[in-house]
Order: C-alpha cells, then structure tokens, then sequence
C-alpha cells in the first residue's frame, strides 16, 4: 500500500475517532443533564466517599451518632422506616460533609422529625446545608432568638422557607410514636415553655439548661438523648421520678448520648445511678474545652458503662432488632 493510501486510511480512522469522541462526549453530556433535573449539582459533592453503612433490616431501629467532630448530630432510623435527626454539627465543613453525605449514604430524602436540643453554633450549624437538600416534615425548636448566633440565624431562616414543614415548640410530652415504639419529649418542662411563649422571653442565655431531652425505647431497649443538658437540670429527673410524675420508666434506660459532649458539669454521679446503663456514646471532636473529662469517664466506669467516643472510634451505630430484647453496637472507625 503506497503512502497516499496509508494517509487516507489514517485520515478515516482519525474522523471515525472523532465522531465516537464526539458521541461520547454528547452522550455523557446528556446524562449529566439527565442527573441534574432530579439531582442538584450542588450536592454532587456530598454524594462521594460515602461512609460504608449497611442497610437497615425490615422492622430494625438504628441510631447513629455521626462523628462531626465537636458538636452532636444523631440520626435515628425508626422501625416504621421514619427518620429523625436530633442536632446538626458545627457550622464547620467538615460536619456538614459527615451528615450529608451519612444521609445519603442510607438514601434519606426525607427527615420526618428535625429535633433541635438548643441554639448551640456545635447543634445547629449544618441544619441550613440540610434543610436545602433533604425535606423536613416536622421541626421542634428550643425557645431561642432567631439571630442568638449566626449559625442558627442561617438555620432559622432556611427553616422559615419551608412551607410544608410543621413547627412546634419542644417540651415535656410531645410524643412521636409508632408500633412497638415510644419517642417521648421529657424536657423542657411545658410551664417554662409556655410561659416564655407568652412573655415574648427566650432560653438564649441558658440555653444549655433548657436542652430537649428525649427518650426512645423499642422492645424494651430504651435510650436518652440531654443535649447539653447540665447536671443541675439532671436532679429534676431525679426528683420528677423519685415523686412518681415521671412520664415514663426512665429508669430502664440502658443507652446514653452523654450529656454536653462529656463535661464534667453534666452526667453526675446521682444521674447515672438512676438508669440502668450499659452503654454511653460521647460525641465530641478536639476542642479548647478538652471534652470529655476525665471525671465523667470515671464516673462512667464506676457505672460499669461502655463508653464509645466519636473521636476516637468515629461513628457509632446501635442496632435494635425487630424481635431482639438487646442490641449491638458497632463502630465505623475514624
């Protein structure tokens, strides 16, 4: 074959290549175009090097506590397949990746209850980046100021464009429950709520000692979520219990999200002694504050708990089966 023969045959691969190079191209094009009506490019990012969780069995209650470093985020998958979030990281990048990209690794679109413990920055600071892509059907709110710090401000103000969204105020007995489920709001008190309300007054100053407390329990397995609950408030569980006004058996409760990332001015001595607990998760991440104290860890140890720490074995899951008296707990690693 003669060199003008070999040019024209190379010539005709050349265009052939850039017709399926331009095909290609188009078609990828095309696609991307396709994700983008249903998937916003904006949340690309969040959908990457997603944490490596198994899916949720028929009928199993999960808990998450989401490793975003200092500050609290836990997502509680609920047997009827509804899903709450209590808290929302620190306004810091890195928690607001952990929390996206947690949900859509378990494929949430939907958060069916958004619990807000107080006005914390370390509570509330990814909850605008996911009021913007996931859809929130219920919010509960610590009575606070929408502009007490800039990371609730932004959450505050993303909240209020949500029209289908129902809000309310959290306090002692609201309730979100299932079958073979009780999720139970046991404080703020209702009295300090309501008349805050009514006063026009906020909880912006002691913020941490109105946190939400909430309690779960799903076939006789139960656990207490204090916010930043400090010790003081925990002698009103004591006290409520001890009278007999107590809502519900908290005594029978075996799980702990530790109080205010592990202070020493939360979970006291007196406290543990009232639950039956066997298992305490520590959220928390490198901070000035040097959470958690080493006078809760003993106190912790004294109260035969294991103790799981967000910054040492990264997230934490506990699992509840659909017929299971107990539970396992397994660490995702850092």
């Amino acid at each position: 074959m003669g060199y003008a023969a070999e040019k024209k045959k190379a010539e005709r691969k050349w265009r052939r290549m850039k017709v399926i190079l331009a095909v290609g191209c188009f078609a990828l094009a095309l696609v991307c175009a396709l994700i983008a009506v249903f998937i916003p490019p904006s949340s690309w990012k969040y959908r990457m090097r997603l944490p490596n969780v198994d899916e949720r069995l028929e009928g199993e209650l999960r808990i998450h506590f989401i490793d975003v470093g200092q500050g609290d985020a836990t997502l509680i998958e609920l047997p009827d397949a509804k899903v709450a979030l209590i808290d929302g990281g620190n306004g810091g990048q890195a928690a607001e990746y952990a929390i996206m990209r947690y949900l859509y690794a378990l494929d949430i679109e939907t958060v069916d209850y958004l619990i807000v413990t107080h006005a914390d920055e370390d509570h509330c600071g990814a909850l605008d980046t996911v009021l913007k892509y996931i859809k929130v059907k219920n919010a509960y709110l610590p009575v606070a100021s929408a502009t007490v710090n800039t990371q609730y401000a932004e959450f505050y103000t993303a909240l209020m464009k949500e029209k289908n969204c129902r809000i309310a105020y959290a306090k002692n007995g609201l309730e979100m429950n299932g079958e073979n489920y009780t999720f139970t709001f046991l404080y703020p008190y209702g009295y300090d709520v309501d008349t805050a309300l009514k006063e026009g007054k906020t909880f912006d100053e002691n913020s941490n000692e109105y946190s939400a407390v909430v309690w779960l329990d799903y076939n006789g397995v139960s656990a207490l979520f204090t916010g930043d609950l400090p010790s003081t408030k925990e002698n009103l569980f004591i006290d409520t219990y001890a009278s007999g006004l107590s809502e519900v058996d908290v005594s029978d409760t075996e799980i702990l999200k530790v109080g205010h990332h592990g202070s020493k001015y939360s979970t006291s001595a007196e406290f543990l002694a009232l639950l039956s607990l066997e298992t305490a998760v520590i959220s928390c991440g490198e901070s000035e504050y040097g959470h958690p104290d080493d006078t809760v860890l003993e106190r912790l140890r004294v109260a035969n708990t294991s103790v799981y720490r967000t910054d040492k074995q990264g997230g934490v899951v506990i699992s509840v089966g659909k017929n299971a008296q107990t539970y396992d707990v397994q660490t995702l690693g850092k």
